[in-house]
This record gives C-alpha cells, sequence and structure tokens, in this order.
C-alpha cells in the first residue's frame, strides 16, 4: 500500500516530493525527488523506517542537508 505523494517546501527554489510505500513486515520504505525552480536535482531513498512520519522526517532532513550543499540551476550561472 502506498501513501499519497507528500510535497515539502523548502524554500530559495527548492522542494521535494516524498512517496511512502508500506510493506508486508510493517515497515516502509520512502523516495523523495528533491527539485530546484522545477529542476529534478537528486533522488533520495529511506529503507526499512517502522513509520511513514519517520521516513516523511527523515527525508525531509536528507533533503535539507543535500540543499545545503547543492548549487540551484539560478545559482550555477554566475
Amino acid at each position: 500500500m502506498n501513501q499519497a505523494p507528500v510535497h515539502v517546501y523548502l524554500g530559495e527554489g527548492w522542494a521535494c516530493q516524498i512517496e511512502v510505500q508500506f510493506k508486508p513486515n510493517g515497515t516502509c520504505d520512502g523516495r523523495a525527488e528533491v527539485s530546484c525552480n522545477g529542476l529534478r536535482r537528486c533522488v533520495l531513498v529511506a529503507l526499512n523506517l517502522e513509520a511513514s512520519d519517520d521516513a516523511i522526517e527523515h527525508l525531509t532532513h536528507r533533503a535539507q542537508a543535500y540543499m545545503a550543499d547543492a548549487a540551484c540551476p539560478q545559482d550555477d550561472e554566475g
């Protein structure tokens, strides 16, 4: 079973869409597609978490860490 995607705005043009999939053993996996100004920059994955809230929180923190080290496309120009 899948949870509806969660959209998280991270500021300064950054956002991520998080999808959580529940597994038969009661854990869940999560996937976050991180974008800046509408351009996909990376995809993050979290496996075997106990709850969907854990997956969303974990992936949001990982997206913020990625965002801190990555350049947004508009920043690449100059």
